[in-house]
This record gives structure tokens, sequence and C-alpha cells, in this order.
């Protein structure tokens, strides 16, 4: 046995220094397929010799490859194909080539049976039941990650006909880490490995001398797939080989000549204004070993891609070092003021009133005015960038006057990527926004007006508010035609006593009358055609001259009193 590992190892060696495929991979490829595409399409197109170069994304696929063609993944962080939690994520062909990869969450991770040549490299291939299943068939993996897979990382059945070929790869928390119907017929060749935490650890019966056991190989973030290395790992420079720094290879999947060399994408990207024109970014530090510091991306025109922005540190992109915040002074972006809201709707409440408004374009906040005289707004408020507010603690039976404003804060665009000892920079995808406080305002709105009020509904009536028929027709107190005759009643019919007797034999008598309306879609239809009147009347008094008002309120007299006379129909 002893000879038999040492001749394989050597055979090993000697097959790696010359042929290993490995040594043929770029670390980067132009993608053949975009997130969201099919890679099986791109497979089935391709002929032996092709290289199918998948973007980075996460595809929801089960793959069977095609004889003579490689399979690569754009960015290994975050190129994954995701089996779904069953079946065969990737069935394995005859000379094909599987690397930069992350593989999970199936059956199987990759399934090969009765075929040689497939090879694994700087791939990781995690969550999955086996990691790879062989049957009767040969595996050369170098410098790849197989973690959490539950019943084995690397299974063998027809041990007599399989071979393994195992370089530069890390085995850790699996169950068994490698299992076979019969490991002593297994030929096999294991150099420069790693083993972790696996339950059941068979592995080092068989591996070599050069094997690392038990040592935590010291991931940077295996939650967010990343099996980079950070500082002091057991892993770093133990591998057989060089890295493209020509320092000894690491054990692992960003290791060996194939490497991608993309940093991890960086994270916790934060903003603050510290000072005027002044922002303070902050963001979670990239701890994987070889990381030399940040760069800082940031201008004002518009999000993405340029970044041209300048400051009083420099122009984008700037060299923040190895630090995990940094503070961009002297901004100087200004902004244009929007246009006046429009739609301004406002709808009593007890001591509240609610208002909403349209949209304005380019906005990134409003400000609430009000107060009790016409154009004079005592008090305000800026809500944000929300079209609704509701002003509390104000007097029942006041009225209040109301305006709203459009204001726009220059916006900066910020982002930031981690670049390594080789210069090699993550990619371009934390970008975050970054309002300043110097805003610009635009002009105030139309004036409405309304009375907060306490709500007496009757007991039935699922719409609260004292609009009882109006808001059971159109549903809710907000329609604007419920809100003009609200205005009618306050500015009107609340004013004078003919209007208050009115406003009162109306309370009495509507309450019953609006919950049957309320469940009778024909009703609501004829009662809409009814209060046409009254609502044209409503316009007229709240938008006419001093002349028109005396004539309706003749009108209002005449009303009246014929409610009087049908309310006392009704009681008798």
């Amino acid at each position: 046995m002893v000879l038999l590992m040492l001749r394989s190892f050597l055979v090993c060696i000697t097959f790696l220094a010359v042929s290993h495929p490995c040594s043929l991979y770029a670390s980067t490829c132009t993608p053949t397929v975009s997130s969201g595409g099919s890679i099986q399409t791109a497979i089935d197109a391709a002929n032996s010799g092709d290289t199918v170069c998948i973007g980075a994304g996460t595809y929801y696929e089960q793959l069977t490859l095609k004889d003579g063609i490689t399979l690569k993944g754009e960015e290994l962080g975050r190129t994954i194909i995701d089996g779904s939690g069953s079946g065969t994520v990737i069935l394995g062909a005859y000379s094909t080539n599987i690397s930069n990869l992350t593989i999970k969450n199936g059956t199987y991770g990759i399934y090969a049976s009765k075929i040689s040549k497939l090879d694994v490299n700087n791939t990781v291939i995690v969550g999955n039941g086996y990691g790879f299943y062989s049957y009767s068939s040969e595996l050369r993996a170098s410098n790849s990650v197989l973690d959490l897979n539950t019943t084995s990382a690397i299974y063998f059945y027809g041990s007599k006909l399989s071979q393994i070929t195992l370089l530069n790869t890390i085995l850790s928390n699996n169950n068994y880490d490698i299992s076979s119907d019969d490991l002593t017929e297994l030929w096999y060749s294991l150099g420069n490995n790693l083993t972790y935490n696996n339950a059941n650890k068979t592995f080092g019966n068989y591996s070599s001398d050069s094997t690392v056991s038990d040592q935590d190989p010291l991931f940077v973030d295996t939650a967010s797939n990343d099996y980079h290395l950070k500082s002091s790992s057991p892993a770093q420079n133990a591998g057989y080989g060089t890295d493209p720094d020509s320092s000894t290879a690491d054990i692992g999947a960003y290791g060996g000549s194939g490497m991608d060399n993309t940093p991890f994408t960086v994270s916790g990207l934060s903003t603050s204004e510290t000072a005027d024109n002044t922002l303070t970014l902050s963001w979670s530090a990239n701890s994987a070993y070889n990381i030399a510091g940040y760069k800082v991306y940031f201008d004002s025109d518009a999000s993405g891609a340029p970044y041209d922005g300048s400051s009083t540190e420099g122009t984008s992109p700037i060299d923040a070092g190895n630090v995990t915040s940094f503070t961009l002074s002297g901004l100087t972006a200004t902004a244009t003021a929007p246009e006046p809201p429009t739609g301004l709707i406002a709808a009593p409440g007890n001591k509240a009133i609610s208002v909403s408004w349209n949209a304005v374009d380019g906005a990134t906040g409003y400000i609430v005015y009000w107060g009790t005289s016409p154009g004079n707004y005592a008090q305000n408020t800026d809500v944000g960038n929300t079209t609704s507010y509701t002003i509390q603690g104000l007097t029942n039976g006041t009225v209040y006057y109301i305006s709203v404003s459009a204001y726009s804060a220059p916006t900066y665009y910020v982002a930031v990527t981690a670049y390594d000892s080789l210069n090699n920079e993550s990619v371009l995808i934390s970008e975050t926004s970054a309002p300043l406080s110097n805003v610009a305002e635009g002009l105030k709105s139309g004036e409405t007006s309304e009375y907060p009020e306490e709500s007496v509904p009757f007991p039935n009536l699922k719409d609260e508010g004292l609009c009882f028929i109006a808001t059971a027709i159109y549903g809710s107190n907000m329609e604007p035609d419920v809100a003009i005759l609200r205005k009618f009643r306050n500015h009107y019919l609340l004013t004078n006593p003919i209007g208050r007797g009115l406003t009162a034999v109306y309370y009495s008598v509507s309450p019953p009358m609006a919950d049957f309306i309320r469940d009778h879609e024909l009703l609501k239809s004829i009662a809409r055609i009814a209060l046409l009147p009254f609502i044209l009347v409503a316009k007229l008094a709240l938008l006419t001259s001093f002349n028109m008002k005396l004539i309706l309120s003749v009108f209002l007299a005449l009303l009246a009193a014929n409610l009087v006379v049908a309310r006392k129909r009704i009681l008798s």
C-alpha cells in the first residue's frame, strides 16, 4: 500500500508539472451566458473544444455537459449554479473541464458515470448531498473546496475502475471526507490537501504526508460564499505549484495558476454628512489576507459608472489605502428647484388633518406648511420623500390653511472597491446614494383648507367622517368630490345658524341611508348622479363672487326647509 501511494503521488506530481489542466485556465473569461440566461442552451450549442463562460449570477439549473467542453465562471464567488435542493447539479461528460464556479444545493453536486478526464479546478462544491459522485470514472481536481456536503465530499462506486487525482483541495465540514464501496481498490493520487471538521475521517488513511489534517482553513465568510483565506490560514502557501504573485500556491479555491484573481466585493457601505458639503464613508473590511487597500468612486450626475467626481481629497477614484472609512470634503454639486406639487387633498381627523399630493419629478423631499389664515403659515415640517402626511395636535373646529413645497438635494453616488497586492480590483456593485443638506426648495403648491374634527360615525358604517352618504357612495372620505362637499360644509354651513341647522338635520337622517346605500352598487351609481347638483353648488360657492354666494344662500334656505319636512315624514 505504501509503495502504491508513493507511486501514485509521483505520477500525480509528474502529471501536474507537465500537463495538469489547471495551468491552462485564465482567471477571467468573456461571458457566453449572462444572468437570467440558460446555461444548458449554451452547452447544447457548444462544440468540443469550446468554452462556455458563465456571467456572475445565480442560476437555478441542472446541467448535462457535452464531451470536450469547458464550463467556466466569470467570478468564482458570484457565479453560482444552484440545484434547487435535489437532483444532479452537473452531470459530467468525457474530457470536460469545470472551473471558477460555485456548485450547490443538489443531491449530487457533480455526478460522473463511466467517464474519464473530468477536471475540476478552482471550484467550490458546497451544501450538496454528495459533493462529487463517481461511478467508475476518473476525477482530476485541484485548488477546490468541498464544504458542508451532508453525505460525503467525494464518493466512489465501482472503485476498481475509478481513479482520483486530488491536489491543493480543502475538504471541510462534510459528513464523510471521502468514501467508497471499496476504498482498498481505488486508484488515487493525493497531495497538498487540507481536511477539517469532517464527521467521518477516512481521507487520512490514504493521503500523502503533505496533507494538512484537522486545521481550520480560516475562510473569510462562507455565509456570503467568500472562500478566500484569512491571515494565518494554514492553507496559505501550503500547496503545490505557484500563485499568480509567484509565491507558493495556496490550498483551496483561491490558489494555483488558474485562480480567480478578483477580490470579493465590498459590503456594508454607508455614508453620512458630517459637515457642509462633506461625506464620510464607511464599509466592512475585506479580511482576505492579500487585500492591500480600497478605492473610492463618486460623482453627482447619475447613478453608475463612469464616476468622475471631484473633492478636496482628489478626483474619483481615490486610493484610500487600507482603511475602512474615508471622508470626501469640498463637494460642490448643486440642485435644481423642483416644480410645485399638484393634486393637494386634505381630509379631517380628530385634532388632525391628513394631506396628500402628487409626486414631483426630481424631488427628494417635501415640506408641509400650515396656519390659521390664508397664505400665513406659522408652522412647517420636512416630511421627507413621501406624498402624504398627517398634521397632528390641531384644534378641532378651527380652519387650517395648508400648502406643500418640493425640494431637491444634491445627491452623490459613491462606491468602494477592494484591491489586492497585484492591484486586482473587485467589481463595482456596492453603490449607495448620499444626499447633501444644501437643498433647493421649489415654490409652494396651491393652498387647501380643512377643519379638524372628532369623527362620530354611524355605528354600522365602515368609513369614518361626517359626510356619511357621500363617503358611502364614493367609498372613501379622501375622494375629491367628498372633499368639496366637506369644504362647503366647513366654510358655509357651519358658519351660520341656518347652515348649522341644516347640517344637524343631515346628521340625523343620513347615517341609515348611507349604510343602506353602501351595500348596493346600483344605488351608489344613482346617488352619484343625484349628488352632482350639490357638488356643482359647492364648487360654485367656493369659487364664486359675493353675489353668487347670496343667491346660493337663498337656495340653501329652501333646501333646509325641504329637509325639515322630510325629517318629519320619516319620524312619523
